[in-house]
């Protein structure tokens, strides 16, 4: 595991019971030069929005009012699938601010209508790091950063029933071959 660099940003955010939904107050605004980031979300025009995050959708979306209020111009058209069938959407790029001032710019997003947010977060977003959600003591975490500075693996840290290829396979002792794939020991691969 490497050590979080000073370029890692990161967010936690704790919910007293289980939740059904992870949510989070963000800001969008048009794209900014991440060479230059401006001082702050309203320095660019940026404004707050309630995001929900989904690991189901595979790229991000914003409703046609962010996309009104910030004053964005589509940047290209492109099919998108979701539950009502297959469509062309227009394609806009924008940056975002999570909570702790955790930017992501040149986000590529399509405008759809988003039932009880204005921005879906997908794994276009979520795949540039680390996110993780956790539950203990009828509180739930939800913690994100980036870059991706370690592979967080909970049977590595358990040392329990590993998945090959989605199925479980028998508890791996330090010598036995590594579950992966690798024909290395375990001790030696991805129990090091």
């Amino acid at each position: 595991m490497s050590a979080p660099g000073p370029n890692t940003l990161s967010f936690t955010s704790v919910r007293s019971s289980q939740v059904r939904q992870l949510m989070n107050d963000v800001f969008a605004g048009p794209h900014f030069n991440p060479a230059s980031p401006p001082a702050s979300p309203q320095a660019c025009g940026a404004q707050r929005y309630r995001a929900i995050w989904d690991t189901g959708a595979t790229g991000s979306v914003i409703t046609p009012a962010v996309v009104a209020a910030c004053g964005l111009q589509p940047i290209s058209v492109a099919w998108v699938t979701g539950v009502n069938g297959t469509r062309q959407a227009q394609v806009y790029l924008v940056s975002l601010w999570l909570p702790n001032h955790v930017s992501i710019p040149a986000v590529r997003v399509t405008a759809n209508p988003i039932t009880g947010a204005n921005i879906l977060i997908g794994m276009d977003v979520i795949g540039r790091g680390n996110f993780a959600v956790s539950q203990m003591d009828s509180k739930m975490l939800f913690s994100f950063r980036v870059p991706c500075v370690e592979m967080i693996d909970f049977v590595k840290q358990s040392n329990r029933t590993v998945l090959k290829n989605g199925r479980p396979v028998k508890s791996v002792d330090r010598n036995d071959p590594c579950p992966c794939g690798s024909g290395k020991k375990f001790k030696q691969c991805c129990g090091s």
